[in-house]
């Protein structure tokens, strides 16, 4: 009798390549919404990729929120090391509306390795990129907000299994 053992993993590219796309999704929201430029929201993507290449994400939250500051638009991105199996999708489902007076933000979920550093080495590393990240306030639990749409990305193991929520 023969026994089989099949494990999947990733890499630092495999990750990259899964940002890529959150990258793409970011952008047309800064597009849609008005709210960030094409430069700022490359460099919120590129912050987050950098966290999520180190293994310190376990959620990321693009929020919309209106001029009372309760959020109208969300997309949730669960990170994932056992993607292999997911159909992977191209970016979109972006169609956001422009709110005159409101906000655009990504919220970062930290995984147990972030927490695993000392105040120090956190400090290195945000020394190192290119936006000011500070606690947020916003419910991530989203009163109000339906779930309406998922969509997947993923490369070998890794991926982010995405879900938009917003006003019906």
């Amino acid at each position: 009798m023969t026994t089989l053992t099949y494990t999947e993993t990733y890499t630092r590219v495999d990750v990259a390549k899964v940002f890529e796309n959150f990258a793409a999704d970011l952008r047309l929201i800064a597009r849609m919404t008005a709210l960030w430029t094409d430069d700022y929201a490359s460099s919120v993507a590129e912050d987050v990729s950098a966290f999520a290449e180190e293994e310190y994400l376990s959620e990321i939250h693009i929020v919309l929120a209106g001029t009372s500051g309760r959020p109208v638009q969300v997309h949730e991105y669960k990170v994932s090391k056992n993607a292999s199996g997911w159909t992977v999708q191209r970016p979109g489902g972006n169609v956001w509306p422009q709110i005159e007076g409101g906000s655009l933000q990504v919220i970062l979920k930290y995984s147990p390795v972030w927490g695993a550093l000392n105040t120090q080495e956190q400090a290195e590393f945000k020394a190192q990129l290119n936006v000011p990240w500070s606690p947020s306030k916003v419910d991530t639990t989203y009163p109000g907000l339906t779930a309406t749409g998922t969509r997947t990305y993923a490369s070998n193991a890794f991926g982010l299994g995405r879900t938009t929520r917003e006003k019906k």
